[in-house]
């Protein structure tokens, strides 16, 4: 598990390479008006855009009941994967819930 000072650093470290790549500097004036050296950022960034790729930007969801008097629609969630889930907004959300902590 992670200290909070291994937690802080990676932080620290993924703002720097998202400025980097919001600069659209080469690495070298990059590193060079952040004293950093090229070889930090380029570890820094492969690690980035291994996490990046690992979570596939995941957005939190709440789930919510529907109102009673509503007639069911189809809900789907489409992942960054290709997956589809659909589900009838009627399905009570603990169901809902429990599908999606499982994919």
């Amino acid at each position: 598990m992670e200290d909070i000072r291994q937690i802080y650093k990676r932080r620290l470290m993924y703002q720097m390479v998202m400025s980097y790549i919001r600069s659209n500097q080469s690495q070298e004036k990059f590193c060079g008006e952040n004293h950093i050296s090229q070889s930090k950022l380029q570890y820094w960034y492969r690690k980035y855009n291994q996490e990046a790729r690992t979570e596939e930007l995941l957005v939190p969801v709440v789930v919510e009941d529907a109102p009673v008097n509503k007639a069911p629609e189809e809900v789907r969630i489409k992942f960054p994967n290709g997956m589809v889930v659909e589900v009838l907004s009627t399905e009570p959300a603990d169901l809902i819930r429990s599908l999606l902590s499982q994919i």
